[in-house]
């Protein structure tokens, strides 16, 4: 019981530190295209950050950029289409979210362990969105 809620508590705090690296307006203009709704809404902001973050890393863009734009996802299509396979595309992943965090000195290895393990899941929407095209814009949204 007690650990559960401490766990929880303690992932909450870092994804508050994570979202706090950026700026209020574009986490609400993200949210926004992400749902119109959101204000009123049970969303989890961490991960649409962290996403679209990600992304930007990918690009080789900065990750305080949250803001993916209609043009970012032919280009996110030759990255990926690059990818040999889902063990390539984890790599690429890690790889971003290495440079994310130390952009945006966030070095705290329970952050660095929590972005890890939601990668794979990330991953695996990248991967079926890749395969299935224009369906990137169902996990990046304009920022």
């Amino acid at each position: 019981g007690i650990e559960y809620i401490n766990g929880y508590l303690n992932k909450l705090y870092h994804e508050n530190i994570f979202c706090g690296k950026f700026d209020i307006r574009d986490i609400e203009r993200l949210m926004g295209n992400l749902a119109p709704n959101y204000k009123e809404a049970y969303l989890n902001i961490f991960e649409p950050v962290l996403v679209n973050s990600l992304g930007s890393a990918v690009l080789g863009k900065s990750a305080y950029r949250l803001g993916i734009s209609y043009s970012d996802f032919a280009e996110m299509q030759k990255i990926l289409g690059s990818c040999a396979g889902r063990q390539e595309l984890d790599v690429l992943l890690l790889n971003a979210a290495d440079r994310m965090l130390t952009e945006l000195r966030l070095g705290t290895v329970f952050l660095r362990g929590y972005v890890k393990l939601v990668l794979p899941g990330i991953s695996a929407r990248l991967y079926y969105a890749f395969s299935h095209d224009g369906a990137l814009r169902e996990i990046y949204f304009p920022g």
